[in-house]
């Protein structure tokens, strides 16, 4: 039954941090194909912002400093 749980909760916050890594992007005007002067791969990038890929603590890191925000903000409830 636990391990239930932590899949949904896992489930939910990746929505969440997909969610909110599309609104950082979008409020500065970038399009998924800019993220690519970042050195991210366009389709892997997709596959975040879809919550189709895992995401690891390095890559919120690069997208904090390309987004100049703190990671806490890939957290955050819309």
């Amino acid at each position: 039954m636990a391990g239930k749980n932590l899949d949904k909760q896992y489930i939910k916050i990746m929505g969440r941090i997909s969610q909110n890594i599309l609104r950082l992007r979008e409020a500065r005007n970038l399009t998924q194909e800019d993220m690519t002067t970042f050195g991210f791969e366009r389709r892997w990038y997709q596959r975040l912002e879809s919550g189709k890929h895992s995401i690891s603590l390095p890559t919120l890191y690069r997208l904090s400093e390309v987004f100049k925000v703190d990671i806490s903000e890939f957290l955050k409830k819309n």
